[in-house]
């Protein structure tokens, strides 16, 4: 690993996206501590173009955790196996972004007729969310949290049937 990125890994998260937004005390100690190895003239261009190459770094390693501890596996099997050097909580955090973006990716392919091939029935956003996330259970409320109940977020006429109001707030 280069120095460079022991120094992200010690400063940002790992899902951290945009380091240009970091807060300045980060910013400043990511620079203190890169200065023990490199030397250079600090400017506002040369510190944008750091942080520039240090995120496409931090991408790369994100992209290489996952295609080695996250693809093909059960959600609950990733989140347990927390690789090295990796903070448990922001692995979960990561695991929770991958998932939820795959899931969008998977209901906009079941509803889209240009991403379908020719031998694929279009579905409806409603079955597409059924396919990917699943049924509305008693007393749970798919994708709402844990406070949810069906009660609360369809509300009294609904009762335990979610297709007439079927997931408009999500």
């Amino acid at each position: 690993m280069s120095c460079m990125g022991i120094v992200i890994r010690l400063h940002c998260k790992i899902w951290q996206k945009v380091f240009s937004k970091l807060p300045e005390e980060t910013k400043n100690g990511i620079f203190q501590d890169l200065e023990m190895w490199y030397c250079w003239d600090q400017t506002p261009q040369i510190d944008k173009e750091m942080l520039q190459h240090m995120i496409a770094m931090h991408k790369g390693w994100r992209g290489m955790l996952k295609l080695k501890h996250y693809k093909g596996k059960t959600f609950e099997n990733v989140v347990a196996s927390v690789p090295p050097g990796v903070d448990p909580s922001d692995w979960r955090t990561m695991c929770e972004t991958w998932n939820t973006r795959e899931e969008q990716e998977r209901m906009t392919q079941m509803t889209t007729p240009s991403l379908q091939s020719d031998d694929v029935a279009l579905i409806s956003v409603k079955d597409a969310f059924i396919a990917v996330m699943g049924r509305d259970r008693p007393g749970h409320v798919c994708c709402a949290g844990k406070a949810e109940t069906l009660r609360t977020w369809y509300g009294r006429e609904e009762g335990l049937s979610s297709s007439s109001g079927y997931h408009t707030q999500v």
